[in-house]
């Protein structure tokens, strides 16, 4: 294997970390955004801050709106994990073009850009 394709796995298995870490983030984003609907607002208030008075009598707290808000993110936290996201993605990318087209068969090239929208 060539260095340009040995370099070009190393990038990308960094850029797959970052995605990784950011798409833990908007996890847990969506889980608290989830507790937030009115359905589970009063489960999310008895678990969290022991408001017990909001839950109808007989009805059990959702264990999904369980979440510990120790995971939630900073304003820094989420700058510098989607900073480096896109850093780890300009380096695959790069490290891809270093790479000759004839050396490219059967090797997938990154992505273009950041995107959760599959996820």
């Amino acid at each position: 294997m060539s260095d340009e394709i040995a370099q070009y796995q190393a990038a990308l298995r960094a850029l797959n970390t970052a995605e990784d870490k950011v798409r833990d983030m908007v996890k847990t984003i969506n889980q608290v955004r989830e507790a937030f609907y009115p359905s589970n607002f009063p489960s999310f208030v008895g678990w969290r801050f022991d408001i017990n008075d909001q839950i109808e009598p007989g009805r059990r707290y959702d264990e999904k709106a369980n979440i510990s808000l120790d995971s939630w993110p900073s304003k820094e936290d989420m700058g510098e994990l989607i900073r480096h996201w896109h850093a780890t993605l300009l380096s695959a990318q790069s490290a891809w073009k270093k790479i000759p087209e004839e050396s490219r068969l059967g090797i997938s090239s990154p992505p273009t850009r950041m995107d959760i929208r599959s996820w």
